[in-house]
């Protein structure tokens, strides 16, 4: 295949995932994406909502931050000392990752649940969040576990950094302690 065939080739490839950036493994994602200052404008607290048209990169920007190594690669980029300093970003969610329950299965809970339930949820996936991505080189990071383990239970705190995906098999224990993890989160925001 000459040089001007390999060309056409390749860009008639471009594009060929569509604007789905969710097909794309997040290693070869971070291969296809250029880190530009606007990026970093989502990392600041003060950013709560990011809009733009359709194919703008929204959800190829969500999907790349659901990975805490690209997370930890945009912080070291920022000339911002502050984000550097103080701050600890975590996955919220994400259906690709084996932590969190699949899709179905969230779906189902959320037609099935009030909004005591909701609320309840949100807050044990977010503290198991915490709990279950490990960032030991953070002093943030060790503080956080350090007020987990003065508050939680040694079951609760295994139960917490096991597998979420099991919705139904931990959903019910944690609700009888939804009280202990509310507080742990205040204790958390101080």
């Amino acid at each position: 295949m000459n040089q001007k065939e390999k060309l056409l080739e390749s860009l008639a490839r471009v594009g060929s995932f569509g604007a789905k950036s969710e097909n794309i493994e997040i290693k070869e994602l971070t291969k296809r994406t250029l880190i530009i200052p606007g990026h970093l404008q989502a990392l600041d607290p003060n950013i709560l909502l990011i809009i733009g048209g359709r194919g703008s990169g929204k959800s190829h920007l969500f999907h790349l931050l659901s990975d805490s190594s690209v997370i930890d690669a945009l912080i070291g980029e920022t000339s911002n000392s502050y984000l550097k300093l103080n701050s600890l970003w975590f996955v919220g969610y994400s259906s690709s990752l084996k932590l969190f329950p699949p899709q179905e299965i969230m779906a189902d809970f959320v037609q099935k649940s009030d909004k005591v339930d909701l609320i309840s949820f949100w807050k044990i996936l977010t503290l198991s969040t915490f709990l279950g991505q490990k960032r030991e080189a953070n002093p943030l990071y060790k503080e956080l576990i350090s007020i987990c383990e003065r508050k939680l239970s040694k079951n609760l705190l295994s139960l917490l950094t096991g597998n979420l995906s099991q919705l139904r098999s931990w959903f019910p224990v944690t609700m009888k302690e939804i009280e202990v993890i509310g507080a742990t989160l205040d204790d958390i925001d101080e």
